[in-house]
């Protein structure tokens, strides 16, 4: 009996030691969807010529080739401002957002034409693909205004997207819950399979799971995209962070709101009821830069939020009698995000 009981007593040790190794090397799920690609035609190129885009940020590289046709390709390119340029050919500036494929042509002159014309051309391509996606861009997150100091907030902005309002942002589309929602960032899944709200962070609390400042810009697939980056089943929303460059750079921020900013409830008003302490204060920043100009370089970023606001039970279907009596309580919350990283060209 006693060998039984060992032989189970080893069993359920071997056991609970597979499954804490397995969750000590389970590698997180990756989206396919980050980057972007660059295409176009080389007029007079021959085969096996050389077109390099060059990330006017980091300096980064990365080279595609011209085949028998004139046409090159260059695909996995981290979304960013290239420079792209060719032998004997005028160099182009383009912009790439995630998931987007650009079009960068060098078109000779037409013939006739007048001297000193040089035509040139880049473009948008629009992928006929079954993916409905919508393209929030680094300018939208900058300057447009939002509160929650959430980058989720922006997902709005896509057709048949909804965001909740409070201070979290749990993201729906199609007229489903936030459960199927999946959120990558920087190839990484934030997916949260345990509480609701579809990804971390959006569940209770103020619900940041990334600070704003550090996202560079994101995609929103709403409709047909492809299994590979699994746990999604309305939305999945793909966002890349910024990265430091050949040139330090940096911003910092601070929002505050007092309480006299705050409306107060129409019967606290009307019963005379003191207005309770409120105030919010936001504030961050973000630092970036080399450390080995063209091939090593760092950024780090920070959001804080304090926030002040009172916590009153039964406000308004208590007896006006009881209010003097009332203690009124306050709760202080305090978030802090950030994001550290040292990157490689």
């Amino acid at each position: 009996m006693s060998t039984i009981k060992s032989k189970r007593q080893l069993a359920n040790g071997i056991s609970a030691f597979a499954v804490a190794a397995a969750l000590v090397v389970a590698t997180p799920a990756y989206a396919q969807s980050e980057t972007a690609t660059l295409q176009g035609h080389v007029d007079g190129a021959a085969a096996g010529a050389q077109v390099t885009a060059t990330d006017t940020n980091t300096g980064r590289k990365v080279v595609g080739t011209v085949d028998e046709t004139g046409n090159y390709t260059i695909l996995g390119l981290v979304p960013g401002t290239y420079t792209v340029a060719t032998d004997g050919k005028d160099a182009q500036t383009t912009t790439l957002l995630v998931g987007q494929t650009a079009v960068v042509d060098f078109v000779a002159a037409a013939e006739g034409a007048p001297a000193g014309i040089v035509v040139t051309g880049r473009r948008v391509r629009e992928v006929r693909t079954q993916t409905v996606s919508t393209n929030i861009t680094p300018a939208q997150i900058e300057n447009l205004p939002q509160s929650k100091r959430n980058f989720l907030s922006f997902a709005a902005l896509a057709p048949g997207v909804s965001v909740t309002a409070g201070e979290n942002a749990q993201v729906q589309a199609g007229a489903t819950s936030s459960q199927n929602v999946n959120v990558f960032i920087d190839g990484m899944s934030l997916k949260n399979p345990i509480n609701h709200g579809g990804v971390f962070g959006q569940n209770f609390g103020l619900g940041n799971p990334f600070p704003q400042i550090a996202i560079q810009e994101y995609s929103i697939e709403t409709q047909n995209f492809g299994a590979e980056s699994g746990q999604a089943g309305s939305a999945l929303i793909t966002a890349i962070t910024k990265t430091g460059g050949n040139e330090f750079h940096g911003s910092a921020f601070i929002e505050f709101q007092p309480k006299a900013w705050i409306t107060q409830p129409y019967f606290d008003k009307k019963n005379n009821v003191p207005k309770p302490d409120y105030n919010r204060k936001q504030y961050g920043g973000e630092l970036g830069g080399p450390i080995i100009p063209g091939k090593l370089h760092f950024y780090v970023a920070a959001e804080r939020t304090n926030q002040l606001r009172p916590a009153r039970p039964e406000t308004y279907r208590r007896q006006i009698s009881l209010r003097a009596s009332f203690r009124r309580r306050t709760s202080r919350i305090t978030r802090t995000s950030s994001r550290v990283s040292i990157s490689e060209s």
